[in-house]
């Protein structure tokens, strides 16, 4: 009897759960593709587009989200946005994540200059993670503002050796 109604509890949780909230999302393929990485432990695939959910999502040659970075404009300013998921934008479309709304917010705020926002989000990271890519790309990418975005999470660092020799056996593979 405790097994039973254990069971038909549960069932009738999820019944009310998915009638309130909604079912889970299914994932579309292709997957996000990744590969080691040996100071970052892995990084998204440049040129490997894929979803988040239902939303394309193009890596662009750096390996972040987002369309490819030309050369930099002489009156262009540049912000390089770190983070994880949040900054990166799970399961959201490229105009809804946080960069793309302080680019919208700084173009409509100084209409005179053109603002730039690179989205250097990538899922999971911490902020060791995000560190070696600003020191890796930063050069590059030329941003005159550097914004890290934190979350809670970033306090359980995740060890970069050992990611990225797991991850070396595997070459490239779904995230």
């Amino acid at each position: 009897a405790f097994a039973l109604s254990l069971v038909l509890s549960l069932v009738a949780a999820e019944v009310f759960v998915r009638r309130w909230v909604g079912a889970p999302l299914a994932e579309r393929e292709p997957l996000c593709l990744v590969r080691a990485h040996p100071t970052r432990g892995w990084e998204m695939v440049p040129g490997k587009d894929h979803y988040t959910y239902h939303h394309r999502v193009h890596v662009n040659a750096l390996g972040l989200r987002g369309p490819e970075l030309g050369a930099r404009r002489p009156e262009e300013q540049r912000v390089l946005f770190l983070g994880d998921s949040l900054t990166y934008g799970q399961g959201v479309a490229d105009d809804e994540t946080v960069p793309f709304a302080l680019e919208r917010s700084l173009r409509a705020r100084d209409g005179a200059r053109p603002w730039t926002v690179v989205n250097a989000g990538n899922r999971a990271y911490g902020t060791a993670q995000e560190i070696g890519l600003l020191a890796e790309l930063g050069a590059r990418i030329q941003p005159d503002v550097v914004l890290l975005g934190w979350f809670w999470n970033d306090v359980n660092e995740r060890e970069i050796e050992p990611t990225y020799e797991a991850f070396c056996e595997r070459g490239e593979f779904a995230f």
